[in-house]
């Protein structure tokens, strides 16, 4: 898409999203998104060229600017949590979607209000997340604890004894592997998201059981911390839930 384009559809989803609002502090060559009085996005021209300038997770945003010519380090921002983002042809409205939904903190993105109020005491306090032990264990033990925090989540092992498998509404959205030679979490996700995913991280490889193209493995490694596997956790039941019917939807009935 085209630099006007690109700055359209980005608004457009950022006005979804829960509690944004549009500002002009800088002037009105710079419009402001911000979420409770904090800056999730900018949009401005860099000369001539429309861009849009989104907070990311840094090892995300290494991933994504060495893999997409049209993604560059935040322009007047931090280079390492900011990304600018301008028109060309990779640049499709689900990748500007996505982007633009990622840059807003995990509770305040789509499906995700109320989600620290359901997480344990223990993984709220702990969620800036420090590093996961190299034996795999409590990567699992925190995947199955934010699960379990979700609403209306049932588990069991339909299909083998080694596979843990997390339901909501019928539909798996974590497959945890007992396995003490691999000890890896299976989750659903985006499919551009998915592929930033495993750029950016070693240990995380396309989905193990699962259709490869929207599902990912999570293996203990280098970056891999409780507020990252919390995250892939809740977003892949967000993503399931989102496509259900209204009714079928937790806390619908």
């Amino acid at each position: 898409m085209d630099g006007p384009t690109l700055q359209q559809t980005a608004a457009d989803c950022a006005e979804e999203l829960p509690g944004a609002q549009l500002e002009h502090p800088f002037g009105p060559d710079w419009e402001v998104f911000k979420a409770r009085g904090k800056v999730f996005m900018l949009m401005t021209d860099v000369p001539g060229r429309p861009v849009v300038i989104l907070k990311a997770d840094p090892g995300e945003a290494l991933a994504l600017r060495e893999h997409n010519s049209h993604i560059t380090p935040g322009y007047h921002m931090n280079k390492k949590h900011w990304i600018t983002l301008e028109g060309g042809e990779d640049v499709g409205k689900e990748l500007v979607r996505e982007l633009v939904t990622d840059s807003l903190p995990a509770r305040r993105r789509p499906l995700a209000q109320g989600r620290a109020a359901r997480r344990p005491t223990h993984l709220r306090q702990r969620h800036a997340g420090g590093p996961v032990s190299a034996a795999g264990d409590r990567l699992q033990s925190t995947a199955r604890q934010v699960a379990l925090a979700l609403p209306d989540v049932s588990h069991g092992r339909p299909f083998t004894p080694a596979l843990d498998v997390y339901k909501v509404a019928g539909k798996v959205f974590l497959i945890v592997t007992d396995d003490p030679d691999e000890q890896i979490i299976t989750v659903k996700c985006e499919p551009e998201h998915a592929r930033a995913q495993e750029r950016g991280y070693p240990t995380i490889t396309p989905g193990r059981y699962l259709d490869k193209r929207h599902w990912i493995s999570l293996g203990p490694g280098p970056g891999i911390t409780e507020r990252l596997i919390t995250d892939a956790v809740e977003n892949s039941y967000d993503l399931i839930v989102e496509r259900l019917p209204r009714r079928d939807r937790p806390g619908a009935r």
